[in-house]
């Protein structure tokens, strides 16, 4: 499978968790489906064969509940290592193009900083739903993200 060019420095563990996500979830696939296949084949109906009540086996059942869990569990940690190293402060480059956005119902608004090269500060500018990046400048893998309530703008009892 080809994944698109890297767009991020965290992009390579990234695509190699997806990839094995994505092998495991195959894997899964592939294993249930011929068990589901194969149990239809051989338990279909016949004539003269009568149906008969089992109460299933404790020990599979365990069995069928506990690799799922574990995958899940063992999935969960490396992403963690992850998503600790992306969110880390100390990942974002110094020379980092910084901006923020602020999220509302229908739009969003971007604050560029203004000549001083600063956020927040009285020379800011912001444009509605356009997201300008500079290329081959760093920016942080998380912008800060600021949301507006809607529910203001519900009729009353809203």
């Amino acid at each position: 499978m080809v994944v698109p060019d890297a767009g991020s420095t965290f992009a390579g563990p990234i695509d190699t968790l997806f990839l094995a996500i994505l092998i495991i979830t195959g894997i899964a696939l592939v294993v249930v489906e011929v068990g589901l296949v194969t149990f239809v084949i051989k338990y279909r109906a016949r004539p003269g064969r009568k149906a008969f009540y089992t109460h299933g086996s404790t020990r599979a059942e365990v069995i069928w509940t506990a690799i799922p869990a574990v995958t899940m569990v063992a999935l969960g940690l490396i992403s963690n290592h992850y998503w600790v190293l992306i969110k880390d402060k100390k990942s974002i480059p110094p020379n980092a193009y910084h901006l923020g956005v602020h999220a509302k119902q229908f739009e969003w608004q971007v604050t560029y900083p203004g000549p001083d090269g600063k956020l927040g500060t009285g020379d800011d500018f912001t444009v509605r739903n356009q997201l300008h990046v500079i290329v081959n400048q760093p920016s942080p893998s998380s912008l800060p993200l600021k949301t507006r309530s809607i529910r203001s703008s519900c009729p009353s009892g809203g």
